[in-house]
């Protein structure tokens, strides 16, 4: 039996629901791959509006998807308003691929740290760091969400000086 690899309608309307039905290359304009995630590829760009730079997570959507994770992702992103979490700038849909477009974090994550510094991490550092983490952490549980997938290679928010 062969597998259908047209999105169906239920899922196309699913998609419809979140997402701005502008082309995001009118918005966005895609600069380098920066990584690969669970679901996609992440972008760096630029928001031709404002000139600011955003991540960009492009997702091939396929008919045996379940959009409904990645749809959930993406709620939880635009209800969350911290300033610990990557700001939600929009979701868009075209060609069967979903773009999330959210604050780009430039720097380090705490993990390019700590391979790349040729002595331990001062205490205050991992102090603050781990504060800070917490505060966002905190802030999603009690909005009655939780992030399941925290890891030190995920914590670049923060700008950290080391040395």
């Amino acid at each position: 039996m062969a597998v259908r690899s047209e999105l169906s309608e239920q899922k196309l309307g699913y998609i419809r629901e979140f997402v701005n039905n502008k082309d995001p290359k009118e918005e966005y304009k895609l600069i380098q791959s920066i990584g690969t995630g669970t679901y996609g590829e992440v972008y760096k760009a630029i928001r031709l509006r404002t000139k600011e730079f955003a991540a960009v997570k492009i997702i091939k959507v396929d008919a045996k998807d379940d959009v409904r994770a990645i749809l959930q992702e993406i709620q939880t992103l635009r209800e969350c308003r911290h300033c610990n979490i990557v700001q939600f700038f929009g979701s868009y849909f075209r060609n069967n691929k979903l773009w999330i477009c959210m604050e780009f974090c430039g720097g380090f994550s705490m993990q390019d740290i700590y391979t790349n510094i040729q002595r331990p991490i001062e205490e205050n550092c991992i102090a603050f760091v781990s504060r800070e983490t917490l505060r966002g952490i905190e802030y999603m549980h009690k909005a009655g969400k939780i992030h399941r997938d925290i890891k030190v290679i995920g914590v670049s928010k923060l700008t950290v000086s080391v040395g």
